[in-house]
Order: structure tokens, then C-alpha cells, then sequence
């Protein structure tokens, strides 16, 4: 072989890598990612896909165009599924902190959408332009040992989560909830702990309310709108062999007035969970 050929083939095999390799490094699965996917194409039963993926050298991981089928079975011959879609999903220092599971230290995505279709409505439309999350918990399959395991996993349980705005649709109905949060201390192996939530604001047209026959109605009271917030707490714990939960709530209605309400359960058995997820 002459100089010049040898020198012409390199230069070829050179801008070769050049242009793949990048595009090959930018879709492997970092161990995180492989993680939420393995266990999602369980419980769905089909891989997740993205349009494209990037690891910056921080540790952030980027993904695009994101579809995951959180949950995909039959009731009563028809299917019920649950999906959810995502402009951007972006998780920022993922570290496996035990076998099988991980904590991310920041998830965020953009113009988020879950779908959820049963056989009794139509289908139920949750959408969230922002959503953030600190310390959040991705557990790979081998850690999915019970059905309270994959309840669990298929929530993507995480320490902290705001929400500015989320819209929820059904057929011309629309509702938004402003300013959402939610807190849980609990702990990531057992699932059980405290959790703690707050609504800023939700405003429902009186003409709502009113289509379910209230008398007397809303309008006939002078209101144009229901404008209520809600916190909340619910502490789930397994001291023996069965799940206790009791927690507490509050609705305050404005220019109307307050009620407050509280419970407890117990006696849950776990397996009613496992019937449940399979």
C-alpha cells in the first residue's frame, strides 16, 4: 500500500469516529438511566425511549423527548395505561446508594404529561410545564421484590417535589392546581414514613359544581368560583405484618371558611398490594 493511500484511509477511518462515536457516546445508558429504564420495561412492559442523550462531565444526565409507560393491564378486557411523556428529563448527580437503588440529587422536566386511560372515563390528562424534585429514589428491577416495591418504584418516590402549576383534563373539563409540594422523610428500602403535602390555590367554576345538581347552587349563593387550598399529612408505617396509615388534612375555601379532618387504618395486608401491581 502507497503513503498516499494509507495517509487517504486514515484520514476517512479518522472523520469515521469523528462523526459516529459522539452520537454512539451520547446515547449509552449511564447506570441510572439503565436503571429507570430496566424497571419501568417491567412494570409497563415496554423499554422507555428518548429522541436523544447527553452526560455532562458534572454528572448531569439530559434526555429528550422522553416516553415512559408507567403501567400498562387489563381490567375487565380492556387496557388501563398509564403514560408519561416529557420535552426534557434532567437528572443531576445520580449515585447508587445501595445494590439496586439510586438517589438523584436533582430531577427536574419540562412540559411533562401523564396520560392515564381506563375503561370507566375517558381519557385523564395531567400536565406540568415545570416539575423539580430533590434526593429522588430510582430503583432497578432486582430491587423490585414485592408489590409494594413496584407501587413504590413506579411513583419515583423522592424527598421533596414542586410543582408550580399541573393542569388535569378531562374530555372540556380543566382544572389547575397552583403551587403544589410535597415532603416525605421516609425510608427508601421500606417506603414507610412521613409525607406532607400543600395546594396553594384551586379554583373551580361554580357552573361545575353546579352540573351535579347542588341546591342551592353555588351562583344562587353569589359565587362566580370555588377558590380552595389544601395541606395534608399521611404517616404509613409496617410495625408488624401489616401497613398502619393515618394521617390528617385541612381545606380552606375562601370567602367560605375552613374544615379540617383526620383518620387512621390498619390491618393492610401487603399482598393486597402484589394483587394489585400484577
Amino acid at each position: 500500500m502507497s503513503f498516499r493511500n494509507g495517509l487517504h484511509s486514515f484520514v476517512l477511518v479518522f472523520f469515521y469516529v469523528l462523526a459516529v462515536a459522539p452520537a454512539a457516546w451520547a446515547q449509552e445508558e449511564p447506570p441510572v438511566v439503565r436503571a429507570l429504564y430496566d424497571t419501568f420495561a417491567e412494570l409497563g412492559g415496554e423499554r422507555p425511549t428518548h429522541q436523544s442523550l447527553t452526560s455532562a462531565g458534572d454528572g448531569t444526565i439530559t434526555i429528550t423527548g422522553v416516553k415512559i409507560l408507567m403501567q400498562n393491564m387489563q381490567q375487565d378486557g380492556q387496557d388501563v395505561r398509564q403514560e408519561l411523556t416529557a420535552d426534557e428529563l434532567i437528572l443531576s448527580n445520580g449515585k447508587e446508594i445501595s445494590e439496586g437503588l439510586f438517589e438523584v440529587d436533582d430531577m427536574s422536566m419540562k412540559n411533562a404529561v401523564i396520560s392515564m386511560t381506563t375503561p370507566e372515563v375517558e381519557t385523564i390528562n395531567i400536565t406540568m410545564p415545570v416539575m423539580h424534585a430533590k434526593g429522588a429514589f430510582i430503583h432497578a428491577p432486582s430491587s423490585l421484590k414485592t408489590g409494594l416495591d413496584r407501587m413504590f418504584a413506579q411513583s419515583l418516590l423522592a424527598r421533596s417535589y414542586s410543582i408550580p402549576l399541573m393542569t388535569m383534563t378531562v374530555s372540556t373539563f380543566s382544572l389547575d392546581f397552583h403551587d403544589l409540594n410535597f415532603k416525605w422523610d421516609g425510608d427508601p428500602k421500606t417506603f414507610m414514613g412521613e409525607s406532607l403535602y400543600s395546594i396553594g390555590s384551586v379554583e373551580l367554576p361554580a357552573s361545575t359544581l353546579d352540573n351535579f345538581g347542588m341546591q342551592p347552587s353555588l351562583q344562587d349563593l353569589g359565587y362566580e368560583k370555588l377558590v380552595f387550598a389544601m395541606t395534608g399529612r399521611a404517616n404509613m408505617q409496617l410495625p408488624s405484618e401489616t401497613i398502619e396509615v393515618d394521617g390528617d388534612s385541612s381545606f380552606l375555601a375562601r370567602e367560605m371558611g375552613a374544615f379540617s379532618s383526620s383518620g387512621a387504618v390498619g390491618g393492610i395486608q401487603p399482598s393486597l398490594l402484589e394483587a394489585a401491581q400484577a
